[in-house]
């Protein structure tokens, strides 16, 4: 599974930083967590898929299934913002289940839903990028 397309989930981070007050920490504390999570999954460098299967699962795991992303209204702005950032998380928690699932399975098909959802996120990113300006 390409790396890249995790990495710029990376930009997460990068579109909350503009919120403020308790809520606003929360959702941050969330996609400081996603940023953590595939830093890790990308300093695995798994050599064969058993090893894409755990680091994917790892990740999986390491998301949670309930994050304050999830959770938290914000307001205005920011809202529209954590709408597709949303969107976001749960397409990558979704790549990264399919990925686990497909990669121990050998299901194909599995793999290819995978880059689906973590395209989907990277997608979703992008538009809530385009939104701050």
């Amino acid at each position: 599974m390409p790396r890249l397309t995790l990495v710029s989930c990376l930009a997460l981070v990068l579109l909350v930083s503009g919120c403020g007050g308790s809520p606003a920490e929360s959702v941050r504390s969330s996609v400081s967590n996603l940023k953590s999570v595939i830093h890790a999954y990308n300093d695995t460098h798994p050599s064969d898929l058993a090893g894409t299967a755990a680091a994917c699962r790892k990740a999986y795991v390491d998301l949670g299934n309930n994050p304050d992303i999830l959770k938290v209204k914000l307001s205005g702005k920011e809202a529209r913002e954590q709408h597709i950032l949303r969107a976001a998380y749960s397409s990558a928690r979704r790549g990264f289940q399919a990925c686990a699932s497909g990669a121990s399975s050998l299901n194909y098909p599995a793999l290819v839903v995978a880059q689906q959802s973590l395209s989907a996120a990277n997608a979703a990113i992008a538009r809530a990028r385009r939104m701050e300006h």
